[in-house]
C-alpha cells in the first residue's frame, strides 16, 4: 500500500479506533465504502472517505486486513496547483471579457454555421459535466473496464486529443448531441460557467490523489476511447482554452453588435 492509494473497506475490526465523532464527519465507515489513504506509517493506516461534493463522510484508522487496494498510486499534487491556476484564470477572464455583454451580444453569431459566445460557454459547461462525472466515478471506487485495463491505445488517444485542441485550424463536430448547445441561451451563462468551473476545480483537486499515468478513464463520448487521468485533465484545460479563443474571435468579428450603453 502507498499513501494516496484508493481502498475499499472489506471488513471491520471493532477494536480499531474510528473518528466518526470528528467535527464535520457524517458517520462511521461501513463495509463496501471506498476511501483514500491520507496517512500511512508502519501499521497505522488512516483513510478518508469523501462524498460527491468533496465533503468528508468519515475518517478512520484501519489495519491492512480490513482494506482492499483499488488503485495503487502516487500523488499528482505537484501538477494540481498550475492546473487549478489555469482554470481559475479562465473563469476570471470569462467574467472580464464576457461578463458585461448584453443578451443580444452573448447570442450573436458571425454566421449561421458558427457558435455565439453563449454557445461556446454552454458547450464547455456540458463537456466538463461529462468529463468530471467520469473522474467522480473513479473517486467513488468504480473499477476498470475491459478497455481501461487492456487498451494499448490510451497513450495515443490522449496525445492526439491534446495536440488537436491547441490547433484552432482543425475543426470537428461535437462528438455527442448531449454537449451541443441550444441556439438561444439566457443572460446568466457567464455566471453558470464560473459556477461549473468551481465544481470542476473541486473534482480535479480530489483526483490529485490518483496516479495520473496509471489511472485510465473512458471517454464519456466514445466508449472505446481511453486515456490517462493526466491526459484527461490536460484535454479538459486545452478544450476550455480552445473555445475561449473561439468566443474571443466572435466579439472581434465584423458586425458584432455595438455596446448600447456606449452609444447612448
Amino acid at each position: 500500500m502507498k499513501e494516496y492509494s484508493v481502498v475499499k473497506v472489506v471488513r471491520l475490526h471493532t477494536a480499531n479506533r474510528r473518528f466518526d465523532g470528528t467535527e464535520g464527519v457524517k458517520r462511521a465507515p461501513q463495509i463496501g465504502d471506498v476511501g483514500t489513504i491520507v496517512y500511512l506509517e508502519g501499521s497505522l493506516i488512516i483513510v478518508e472517505c469523501v462524498d460527491k461534493e468533496g465533503l468528508t463522510t468519515w475518517l478512520a484508522d484501519f489495519d491492512r486486513t480490513e482494506l482492499e487496494v483499488l488503485t495503487l498510486g502516487e500523488p499528482m499534487d505537484e501538477r494540481i496547483d498550475p492546473i487549478i491556476s489555469e482554470l481559475e484564470k479562465l473563469a476570471e477572464d470569462a467574467k472580464a471579457t464576457f461578463g458585461s455583454l448584453s443578451l443580444e451580444q452573448l447570442n450573436w453569431k458571425p454566421d449561421a454555421a458558427s457558435w455565439s459566445v453563449a454557445q461556446c460557454l454552454d458547450h464547455l459547461i456540458r463537456t466538463n459535466e461529462s468529463m468530471t462525472a467520469a473522474v467522480r466515478a473513479k473517486l467513488n471506487g468504480e473499477g476498470s473496464s475491459f478497455f481501461e485495463k487492456y487498451s494499448p491505445f490510451s497513450g495515443f488517444f490522449g496525445s492526439y486529443l491534446k495536440k488537436f485542441m491547441v490547433n484552432d485550424s482543425k475543426k470537428a463536430k461535437a462528438p455527442s448531441t448531449e454537449i451541443v448547445p441550444p441556439s438561444d441561451i439566457d443572460g446568466e451563462i457567464v455566471n453558470r460557467f464560473c459556477d461549473e468551473q468551481e465544481k470542476t476545480i473541486r473534482v480535479i483537486t480530489d483526483a490529485g490523489r490518483f496516479d495520473p499515468k496509471k489511472t485510465i478513464l473512458t471517454s464519456p463520448f466514445l466508449r472505446i476511447m481511453t486515456y490517462s487521468l493526466g491526459d484527461a485533465i490536460d484535454i479538459l484545460v486545452e478544450h476550455e482554452k480552445r473555445h475561449f479563443r473561439q468566443a474571443q474571435r466572435v466579439i472581434a468579428s465584423p458586425g458584432f453588435p455595438a455596446d448600447t450603453e456606449a452609444n447612448a
